[in-house]
């Protein structure tokens, strides 16, 4: 018995450290966006506040990824309209093969060129590859393949997805520009 039990202290310490571990990305992730925020909106005479607004938008994203996912965050446009990097930071949800509610934090990097989207979705449980189409960075339409970090692999697999983005300012320098031009 003592074996057995030896066997069963140390797999709840490393679950315990597992824990410990994604609680503490959380955390660093919450600081991360908080201070972020703060420092965006707190400071009313910050030169290119106007700017950083502008080039943010509230993004709403759904993803199918072996179970159904939605996010919300903010991007950031870190380029020019047409051809630009942009950067955001997402809380996910969904609910596991446990059937627990599972909330997480994600980071998302993504490239547009025209009409074409790639990018990377970086979170405590998973990594994920992804390309699409774009409509003017206004709505993405995207698929990709998820690889989990945790044991549990609840978001495994191939993945696609949807997201809306939503500009914080009347004049968003968030989407690309549309321009009509005849023969």
């Amino acid at each position: 018995f003592s074996s057995q039990n030896g066997k069963e202290n140390l797999i709840k310490k490393k679950q315990k450290i597992m824990e410990n571990r994604k609680n503490q990305l959380r955390n660093i992730f919450s600081i991360l966006l908080v201070s972020f925020s703060v420092g965006l909106f707190a400071q009313n005479k910050f030169s290119f506040k106007e700017d950083i607004l502008a080039k943010t938008a509230i993004s709403l994203d759904y993803n199918y990824i072996g179970r159904n996912t939605l996010a919300v965050g903010i991007d950031y446009n870190a380029g020019r309209q047409d051809k630009s990097i942009t950067i955001g930071a997402f809380g996910r949800y969904f609910r596991g093969k446990d059937s627990k509610d599972h909330f997480i934090p994600e980071l998302k990097v993504g490239y547009y060129d025209g009409g074409g989207y790639a990018g990377l979705v970086v979170s405590t449980k998973h990594f994920s590859p992804i390309v699409g189409f774009s409509f003017l960075k206004f709505m993405n339409v995207y698929g990709g393949y998820s690889i989990p970090f945790d044991s549990e692999k609840n978001l495994n697999g191939f993945s696609i997805g949807v997201s809306i983005n939503i500009g914080l300012t009347q004049i968003s320098k968030y989407y690309d520009k549309f321009t009509f031009k005849l023969m």
